[in-house]
């Protein structure tokens, strides 16, 4: 029986667009990494910046997922101040877990019973940034029951938007 097709929306939400949330509500939220970024919004309070991003889980419930990398300092630093209604699925190139995580050139990506993995040399995009972007969304895509071969398809033959991230020349080796 084939499922039908439902719309879905990706969005990124700035910390300014969270700072006005009432019911926003992600079925899937993704926080990367907190920096210190637009302190003079905040202040100047970095802890301010924090809650701000961190909003991204406050209407979430149950059955919704937090997709968060557990190689951040200041992600994990600041974690368990919030209260987290979402299944919480860890990415990290350091810990193996519950969630997405690369090992001796592989990624993982499990979710309960549901399990995948694949190279990261087979990923389109290079670089360490883009190897937490590719476990956000492959764990993304595996929590909306996107098939693993569409997902692996996905990420081997993604197409970059022209002039972003573009090879230029090798130096050297």
């Amino acid at each position: 029986m084939a499922l039908d097709p439902r719309p879905v929306y990706v969005v990124e939400v700035s910390s300014f667009q969270l700072d006005d949330i009432i019911t926003f509500r992600p079925d899937v939220a993704v926080l990367t990494n907190i920096t210190e970024d637009h302190l003079d919004r905040y202040d100047y309070n970095f802890e301010n910046y924090i809650k701000s991003k961190f909003r991204i889980i406050e209407n979430q419930k149950t059955g919704d997922y937090f997709i968060y990398n557990m190689d951040d300092e200041v992600t994990m630093r600041y974690i368990d101040q919030f209260k987290i209604n979402s299944n919480q699925l860890p990415i990290s190139m350091a810990h193996e877990n519950n969630g997405a995580f690369i090992k001796d050139g592989e990624m993982y990506v499990r979710t309960g019973d549901d399990f995948m993995s694949m190279s990261v040399y087979d990923f389109t995009l290079k670089g360490k940034h883009n190897q937490y972007n590719t476990m956000a969304g492959s764990l993304a895509g595996t929590t909306m029951e996107i098939r693993k071969e569409k997902i692996r398809e996905a990420v081997q033959t993604f197409q970059n938007l022209e002039h972003r991230m573009e090879h230029v020349a090798t130096i050297r080796g």
